[in-house]
């Protein structure tokens, strides 16, 4: 026992008079693994810090269904998986890019072709062959975006018959756009053909339809939006995240309250299910369970709890066990085989889009899932986002449906060469649904609803050293019926 007490002072650690090490038996090795990994250190051991210790190793009640049903509303409900992503092994060729980046420019060409303002685009091969000063119009790929320090802008166009050089001067009409273009992306130009270069006048993304009519539902209904528990980190917020499913229940809070969670028949969540192990240096420092098979089953423990009522939709996020390439799958069945028992669970692919609520007179809703892990990228290089920074997620995601691709640069996001582009936004989603910045926001653009679904988990050291503030215990809820988002808070 002398020997414990001294591994105790030596892992930094002063054992309170009237707390005794020698009545915990076999507990004594977890509890000094656990009390290594709290997050702030505790410099006292005592009666306080042993109870915390009791409660993460307390298993999570499991609820039974019977329990909920008898309060919750008898309302329609109906999951359409329209796409989510398997992987095979397969050995990628030069070819498979190729495929890749026509696949891209060919989806987005045709988007662009239906603004009216691109009536007549030419081929880079004929505009090459064409006289000076004529102007012209193109649906180009982007391969290089420079600027000068004149304050000029020279870019690379390309199309499968040609390439040209561009240029946005500073007193061009395009050049407060010049700023968002970004290379890989797929644009409408129109300008005027110089020699060698296209002077550019003016620039069209391939952009969501102004005109759309936000849908609505016949009856009141509701979809709520989490994401990155990160069950297994030392911060996650295990109190305030049992709050939320016992509110889900029906049964916690004011009468309104009450009647909002009862008529969630739509529960998404949004990737980073746990907090995963290896995923950054010195990651084994920040986690209260370290094996991932059980942070897995922990957080099965927890989602058992919502009432089997709710449709339960995941994708997963850059911390589950799967590979970061997208599309990414879902974690294999080996490492998370009690989600794969839940009876109300669609586990999807990232990114996945499913179509809810629909009926023989309404289309239902389309919501394009995405976890966010190229948010990073667009928030570090694109200099209008990088100005609102990380607290506004909202911003990138209205970038994103400007562009209609989730992650356009090459080096965004990690990705895998299909022939198709996965990542493009080929049809327009009722609702854009993405988390990984931890922080809470929602916004509308022409009729898409684009939100991010704030985070189960208190700030990291690493987001400390960011800067980076987060949102947790947030979750924005769509009233199906009246096309309205609310906020739910369950942390304060």
């Amino acid at each position: 026992m002398k020997t414990l007490i001294q591994e105790f002072y030596n892992s930094g650690f002063l054992l309170d008079s009237s707390f005794n090490l020698e009545d915990m038996g076999h507990e004594i090795n977890p509890f000094l693994d656990f009390v290594k990994k709290m997050e702030p250190k505790p410099f006292v051991i005592n009666e306080e810090v042993y109870l915390k210790f009791k409660e993460f190793q307390k298993p999570v009640k499991i609820l039974k269904t019977k329990e909920s049903k008898t309060v919750r509303e008898d309302l329609h409900s109906r999951v359409n998986v329209l796409k989510s992503y398997d992987w095979s092994n397969r050995e990628i060729k030069l070819k498979h890019f190729v495929k890749h980046y026509l696949n891209r420019y060919d989806s987005l060409k045709k988007i662009l072709l239906n603004r009216p303002s691109l009536s007549m685009p030419l081929s880079l091969s004929r505009i090459t062959s064409q006289r000076s000063n004529d102007k012209v119009q193109a649906i180009v790929m982007v391969s290089e975006v420079r600027k000068v320090s004149s304050g000029n802008y020279f870019l690379e166009f390309e199309d499968p018959t040609g390439k040209i050089m561009g240029m946005i001067t500073t007193k061009s009409l395009a050049y407060p756009l010049a700023e968002s273009i970004i290379h890989d992306e797929v644009i409408g130009v129109e300008g005027t053909k110089k020699g060698r270069y296209l002077y550019v006048d003016n620039v069209f993304f391939p952009e969501i339809p102004s005109d759309r009519q936000a849908k609505r539902a016949d009856e009141e209904v509701y979809a709520a939006f989490i994401g990155d528990l990160h069950v297994g980190s030392n911060n996650f917020l295990s109190k305030e995240f049992s709050n939320f499913l016992k509110w889900l229940k029906g049964n916690e809070g004011p009468a309104n309250q009450k009647k909002v969670a009862r008529k969630i028949k739509y529960l998404f969540v949004v990737g980073d299910l746990v907090e995963g192990v290896g995923i950054y240096p010195e990651q084994d420092k920040e986690l209260l369970i370290d094996d991932v098979y059980r942070q897995y089953r922990e957080v099965s423990k927890y989602l058992s709890q919502i009432p089997e009522e709710i449709n339960l939709i995941m994708i997963p996020g850059n911390h589950d066990a799967t590979r970061l390439i997208e599309p990414q799958p879902f974690p294999r069945k080996s490492f998370a085989k009690d989600l794969y028992e839940l009876p109300n669970a669609t586990l999807l692919s990232n990114p996945s889009r499913v179509n809810i609520h629909a009926k023989n007179d309404f289309c239902g809703f389309d919501v394009l899932l995405y976890h966010g892990t190229s948010f990073t990228w667009y928030l570090d290089n694109v200099n209008s986002l990088r100005k609102r920074g990380y607290e506004h997620p909202e911003a990138v995601l209205k970038f994103l449906l400007k562009k209609r691709h989730l992650g356009t640069p090459h080096g965004a996001v990690g990705r895998d060469m299909y022939e198709q582009d996965h990542l493009v936004m080929s049809t327009v989603p009722d609702v854009l649904a993405s988390g990984h910045l931890h922080v809470s926001a929602i916004t509308r653009y022409n009729s898409t609803i684009a939100l991010s679904a704030s985070c189960w988990q208190a700030q990291t050291s690493f987001q400390q050293k960011l800067g980076i503030t987060p949102h947790p215990g947030k979750v924005p809820i769509l009233n199906l019926q009246n096309n309205k988002m609310l906020m739910m808070e369950f942390c304060r």
